[in-house]
């Protein structure tokens, strides 16, 4: 919400301090009518909402915070709570002004507010004076607020003015700038929005146009939005399944991890014999990955990376994950092999239905209608049974095909699910590694019902547990997604 030059202010009082908020507010009322201030709003503090959504409106809609402050205004232990707290910091960061007034004597010096400027400007309580000239000393006081309310609106066309040159600017480096000398503005949101867009675009751009996985495993760490998290994944996935780049980094940079990746991902590759003899040689030599330095990777770059950055714990945790993860892709590819059975299966099955349709048909053309007025009953009762069942037929193969399908998002999803829990754990990316642990569970969930199921259960109705998993659209990609008709290779870990 942009506020104008003129300053908002908002007070705040203890109920039983009422009579010195009856005072104040007709003087704050004249300040209004000349402009000084635009917008005024009173809360009593026993009634109001301590959340961080009523703290941030306040925060955000003023400039100007007043605190009557008495030993009562202290009991309420509204000061020292967390979320109020946060008016007491965006005071000291500049965002705006607070200031206490001392109504009567009390232990301020014992909580934060006395650090801060407060009126009256010699620190005396208002008690004694109010009591005698109630609309004298708060006349004073209204006027000793003027200076505060220029000094706001100096403040504001400092900020506006260094935001209108930031966004001229529109680079990384002037958001960054103005992020940090005024982290608590009102434009420090769309600051931070701005600045995310264009790191997003700065790391998607050098991870799009560059060949090498590095980068996007780069894009994976440092991209702020993780707008292109998928393409990324799928970047790494392609490489990380190209034999000719394994090869290459192992040969390249002769480490024994990197050979053993090669022979774990390729057992039958046709570097294998090489393979083995190169690590029965660097088996003897024993050695040390992680005195290895200045090593180039094109498909082992994250491999190394585990071995660089991962604590043991790590790599024991990411390794646990990762078999299970194994497991659930072999589940994936043979439940693939099954449904492509069931396919061929049911066209089988559709095809002998018709020639026994066709027959039927040739059969009853053979009669003559007045002679077997039975046998023809009997014909059109065995076509029509056909037909449903030829129907039964047809609406089983569309939920087989489309478990079928279902199964093949199944592996590019699980693959990128395995990418992005290594990558996650190097990068000790929490919020991705739930993701990808949650990923795991949906397919398991999947696989346990979609494994029980047999031939003929898909010539019945689907079940209350298909509908659900239907539901809650496991393994369903974006419609502009193109998947390979070709089932993918087994993702396996090589760290």
């Amino acid at each position: 919400m942009a506020r104008n030059q003129s300053t908002s202010i908002c007070c705040f009082y203890s109920i039983k301090d009422i009579t010195y908020k009856v005072s104040l507010e007709p003087h704050l009322e004249a300040l209004k009518l000349k402009s000084i201030f635009h917008h005024i709003e009173y809360h009593q503090i026993e009634n109001f909402n301590i959340s961080k959504s009523s703290v941030d409106k306040v925060i955000l809609q003023h400039d100007l915070i007043l605190y009557l402050v008495s030993q009562d205004f202290l009991n309420v232990k509204f000061v020292n709570n967390p979320s109020i707290d946060r008016i007491r910091r965006h005071h000291h960061v500049g965002n705006l002004r607070l200031i206490p007034i001392l109504l009567s004597p009390c232990r301020i010096d014992e909580t934060d507010l006395s650090r801060i400027q407060s009126l009256p400007s010699n620190k005396q309580p208002i008690l004694n004076k109010f009591k005698a000239h109630p609309s004298e000393i708060f006349l004073q006081l209204s006027k000793e607020l003027v200076p505060f309310s220029q000094v706001i609106s100096i403040h504001k066309k400092t900020i506006q003015s260094a935001w209108q040159n930031t966004q001229k600017k529109n680079t990384i480096p002037a958001y960054e700038n103005f992020i940090k000398k005024y982290p608590f503005s009102i434009y420090s949101g769309q600051a931070r929005k701005l600045w995310h867009q264009l790191l997003e675009k700065k790391h998607w751009e050098n991870a799009r146009k560059n060949s090498q996985v590095k980068t996007a495993f780069d894009y994976l760490k440092a991209a702020p939005l993780k707008a292109h998290q998928e393409e990324a994944l799928d970047k790494i996935i392609n490489y990380e399944e190209d034999e000719e780049l394994i090869w290459q980094d192992a040969i390249n940079n002769k480490q024994l991890f990197l050979f053993l990746a090669y022979k774990r991902r390729f057992p039958e590759g046709k570097y294998i014999h090489i393979a083995n003899i190169e690590i029965e040689k660097l088996y003897k030599k024993n050695y040390n990955i992680r005195a290895e330095r200045n090593l180039k990777f094109d498909a082992n770059y994250l491999s190394y990376l585990a071995y660089q950055e991962m604590t043991p714990c790590d790599v024991f945790s990411l390794d646990s994950f990762r078999s299970h993860q194994e497991s659930l892709d072999e589940r994936l590819h043979d439940l693939h092999r099954k449904y492509k059975g069931f396919l061929i299966s049911f066209i089988g099955v559709i095809a002998f239905l018709v020639i026994m349709t066709i027959m039927i048909f040739l059969t009853f053309s053979m009669f003559e209608t007045n002679q077997l007025t039975g046998g023809i009953l009997i014909n059109i009762v065995a076509t029509l049974g056909i037909f449903y069942l030829l129907w039964r037929i047809l609406k089983a193969y569309e939920y087989i095909r489309e478990d079928y399908n279902l199964n093949n998002n199944g592996i590019l999803l699980s693959k990128r699910a395995g990418v992005l829990l290594k990558t996650s754990f190097i990068t000790y990316d929490e919020p991705n590694i739930n993701k990808a642990l949650q990923q795991m569970y949906e397919t398991e969930q999947w696989l346990e019902h979609k494994e029980q199921k047999n031939f003929g259960d898909y010539l019945l109705l689907p079940s209350e547990k298909d509908k659900l998993l239907k539901k809650l659209n496991i393994f369903n990609l974006p419609d502009n997604h193109q998947l390979s008709a070709k089932p993918l290779r087994t993702t396996k870990d090589y760290t």
